[in-house]
């Protein structure tokens, strides 16, 4: 049986917090990563929707882990555990949609996201995958191992980073953003997240948790797949 799931790690008021006061500390001075914390409050998820992250919602992605562990290579669980868990709730047939709930398609594709990690039209074209193939389990975990390991080589070709969670986050921010999106944000190498997380913050203000610009929302997001991806990670660690 699947062990229970405890929400642990950092929520986004202290990861934003965490940032800010990196900014403040003295110049030249580079901010420590911060431990995760307990949360007061539920860590939000969800397709799009910002919602919190439900017992279904943890035990519908943790369902997932073996098949992650299965074919994730080098690519981090905690990264396509929480990407999964963020984008799609653990629903291998989720599609993106609006209010009213039609199917939110971007602009220039013909076919919506797709499936656990919401795998863009675009980038199946790119790494010749079939899109119409998104909404299999298996299919989709192996296509988002192949985006994050593309994403990866492309960072690494132009900078180096602290540690593997540092590129591994920094990846997440690529998939939200694009590479041209996330390339102003990137210090001087040996890269940190949080210095990452320090540069857009700056560029934004101290109202990024509030503001509407993509990249506080890749932010935020990155937050809550930092924090339930190592938590699904450790809690489904005796089933991979």
């Amino acid at each position: 049986m699947p062990l229970p799931l405890i929400l642990i790690g950092a929520g986004i008021a202290s990861a934003v917090g965490g940032a800010i006061a990196a900014r403040r500390q003295q110049e030249g001075v580079k901010p420590k990563p911060q431990a995760p914390q307990r949360p007061s409050q539920p860590i939000a998820t969800g397709s799009g929707t910002e919602g919190a992250a439900t017992p279904s919602a943890l035990r519908n992605t943790a369902r997932w882990a073996p098949l992650v562990d299965q074919l994730r290579g080098d690519v981090p669980a905690w990264l396509l555990l929480g990407h999964t868990l963020v984008e799609s709730a653990g629903n291998p047939n989720e599609v993106p949609k609006d209010k009213t709930g039609k199917v939110i398609l971007l602009p220039g594709r013909t076919e919506p996201e797709k499936g656990l990690l919401q795998i863009d039209q675009a980038t199946s074209k790119e790494l010749g995958r079939d899109h119409a193939k998104m909404f299999d389990p298996a299919y989709n975990i192996a296509t988002g191992v192949l985006m994050y390991r593309s994403y990866a080589k492309k960072l690494l070709s132009t900078t180096t980073f602290a540690s593997s969670n540092d590129l591994w986050r920094t990846a997440y921010l690529v998939f939200g953003i694009g590479f041209a999106g996330t390339k102003p944000f990137l210090p001087t190498a040996p890269i940190t997240w949080a210095n990452v997380a320090q540069r857009i913050i700056l560029q934004c203000g101290t109202n990024c948790t509030k503001c509407k610009p993509s990249r506080c929302r890749a932010l935020r997001a990155n937050e809550r797949v930092w924090a339930v991806g190592r938590t699904l990670e450790m809690q489904t660690h005796a089933l991979v």
